[in-house]
């Protein structure tokens, strides 16, 4: 399996390959031991730069020794070993915002002669349904939805960004109040996927008129 691409923004033939040099931990293990094992994922997955935010396929392989599974009692059944694995892929830390992005899942494991086990993952995106990590806000547009926004840019730019963000968000609100399918009008939004404030963790969250004041107030870059 090839992993070689550059940390800065995913491949562009919209998959995403990953080794990850673990013993996959079952859910019913302990807490400090389910902690270990999702750090251990995200030691790979930290120097990406990038998050996806799109729905994604999400294919997940074992490579584990068969007399481990076949004469052993202390190997975690594969459905226990999904949940840790996938909370780790999520977060600031991850290359997710949320589980809920996962539209497709499958697992499997795999005999293989090595003597450490190892999980392979694949992930499918569309290739461009990403954002820099750097800064990365949500904005909070109506009720609990949230919008992922960068916050890389210098100020200058980041106060056209956030217009046009007003714009069309503005035109979103109004056609929802006109009856018109969200199916219609969610290519009006910035970012076609909108996110349950509940669903994000650990990134931060601000109404619109919050940041303008904010992006308004900073120095303009030298």
């Amino acid at each position: 399996m090839s992993t070689s691409h550059d940390p800065k923004a995913p491949p562009e033939s919209g998959e995403l390959k990953l080794i990850l040099p673990i013993s996959p931990i079952s859910s019913q293990a302990k807490r400090l031991q389910r902690e270990a094992a999702v750090e251990a994922v995200r030691e790979v997955l930290r120097p990406l730069e990038y998050i996806l935010t799109g729905d994604v396929r999400f294919d997940l392989a074992w490579l584990v020794p068969g007399r481990l599974r076949y004469e052993s009692d202390i190997s975690p059944d594969l459905e226990n070993i999904t949940k840790p694995l996938i909370d780790a892929f999520c977060g600031p830390e991850g290359i997710l915002i949320d589980d809920c992005q996962i539209k497709s899942f499958s697992s499997a494991w795999m005999d293989w002669m090595g003597h450490d086990q190892q999980v392979w993952v694949t992930i499918e995106f569309i290739d461009n349904q990403f954002v820099l990590k750097q800064n990365l806000t949500f904005i909070q547009i109506e009720g609990a939805l949230c919008l992922p926004i960068e916050g890389h840019l210098e100020p200058r730019a980041l106060k056209v960004w956030l217009e046009a963000y007003r714009s069309r968000i503005d035109a979103w609100s109004k056609m929802q109040d006109l009856g018109v399918h969200d199916v219609h009008i969610r290519p009006l939004l910035p970012v076609h996927r909108v996110f349950h404030r509940t669903r994000i963790h650990g990134f931060r969250v601000v109404d619109l008129d919050t940041l303008e004041r904010e992006t308004a107030a900073l120095p303009p870059a030298i």
